[in-house]
């Protein structure tokens, strides 16, 4: 079962957990970051070298970067529905997904913060 490191109310977490629930993936959650345990400790460190949420750890696969996370797992389901195969298609998802990563999150982070 994958787990998750990150607080639920972490858009980039929410990324993961969306797609989590969208694949019908069994994860538990510990709750990391502000508010919550600092993400500076150790043990989180241990999984997170950059002290970033979310992180999953996948049967001994650690994954960090919500983007990341979100591709690893519409991958590993075989879910081109959500990532797609083809190229010219999976480019276009791959802009929408920075254009949210940069110019979107500038105008919502404050919210969040």
């Amino acid at each position: 079962m994958i787990k998750v490191y990150g607080r639920a109310n972490s858009i980039n977490v929410r990324k993961a957990l969306w797609m989590l629930d969208e694949v019908g993936e069994k994860f538990t959650r510990d709750d990391w970051g502000r508010g919550y345990r600092p993400t500076t400790e150790p043990e989180f460190r241990a999984v997170s070298e950059f002290g970033v949420v979310p992180v999953i750890d996948d049967e001994g696969f650690i994954l960090r970067e919500s983007h990341a996370i979100v591709r690893y797992l519409a991958t590993k389901h075989n879910r081109a529905d959500l990532y797609p195969s083809d190229l010219k298609l999976r480019a276009t998802c791959e802009a929408w997904m920075e254009w949210a990563n940069t110019d979107l999150y500038l105008g919502v982070r404050p919210v969040f913060m």
